[in-house]
Formats: structure tokens, C-alpha cells, sequence
């Protein structure tokens, strides 16, 4: 599958899930033949008040 001028191996895509997808379920799913994993929108507040 092409993003762009971007390939990515893999049909499965893993979509963010908040609470659920840590970083051991990403590697796990990755290993498991996910082909784009990404993780959860990140508010900018939390960011600056370094939540």
C-alpha cells in the first residue's frame, strides 16, 4: 500500500486507541504484521503543563 510517495509493508493498520495502545501493544502488533502504527492525539495543554 502507498501513503504518498510513502510504501508501507502491510495491509493492517493499528488505529490509536487512548488507554489501550502502550508501547508493548504497538511492538506486539507490529510483530504481529502491522503495517502503520501511530499513537493517540496529544493535547497541546497537557504538553505545556507537561501532563
Amino acid at each position: 500500500m502507498r501513503i504518498g510517495n510513502i510504501e508501507i509493508k502491510g495491509q493492517v493498520f493499528l488505529a490509536p486507541m487512548a488507554g489501550i495502545t502502550n508501547e508493548a501493544f504497538k511492538i506486539i502488533c507490529h510483530e504481529l504484521g502491522a503495517g502503520l502504527i501511530y499513537a493517540e492525539i496529544v493535547s497541546n495543554k497537557a504538553i505545556l503543563q507537561k501532563k
